[in-house]
């Protein structure tokens, strides 16, 4: 009988030790929500808009400053103040908005429906930037200014956006 245990022990050891362990799927670091506090753009767009519109157009120096400020807020309000992603890859954000989202290394896509925008970000404790193209905020010019402001970025070689984790 002892020599009919020992098989059958090594063959229960042997099926256990082939078992394969389950490794879980990382989780972004981007997973949690988000609101945001600050950027790298608004004063020195603001001022490089302010210098444009009152050498060029002759603007008073307040009708300027009002301008600048509305393509600040503008600029600003790309990304809602407070986002929440998923680990099943959707995302809320506050007013409503929300779709799904990717990361591929060190970019991440936002698509709503048929839009959708690609940035790089970087995750460095509780704290995630965005960065974007100066160039893609052109819009803004054209809606508050109806034009586009040379230099409106000079000084910057991407806009930042900061969030924090909640």
């Amino acid at each position: 009988m002892k020599y009919l245990l020992l098989p059958a022990t090594l063959l229960l050891l042997a099926c256990s030790s082939n078992a394969v362990p389950v490794v879980p799927a990382p989780v972004s670091p981007l997973v949690g929500t988000w609101r945001y506090v600050s950027n790298n753009f608004e004063d020195l767009v603001a001022r490089n808009i302010e210098s444009y519109l009152t050498s060029r157009g002759g603007l008073l120096s307040s009708m300027a400053s009002e301008t600048a400020r509305k393509v600040t807020d503008g600029m600003r309000q790309v990304f809602p103040p407070l986002f929440i992603f998923n680990a099943d890859g959707t995302y809320a954000a506050e007013g409503g908005v929300g779709g799904k989202w990717t990361t591929l290394g060190e970019t991440f896509t936002l698509t709503e429906g048929r839009a959708s925008g690609e940035y790089l970000f970087a995750v460095t404790g509780n704290t995630v930037t965005v960065f974007a193209n100066p160039a893609d905020f052109q819009i803004h010019m054209e809606i508050y200014v109806g034009e586009f402001v040379p230099g409106f970025s000079e000084g910057l070689s991407s806009l930042e956006f900061r969030f924090i984790r909640q």
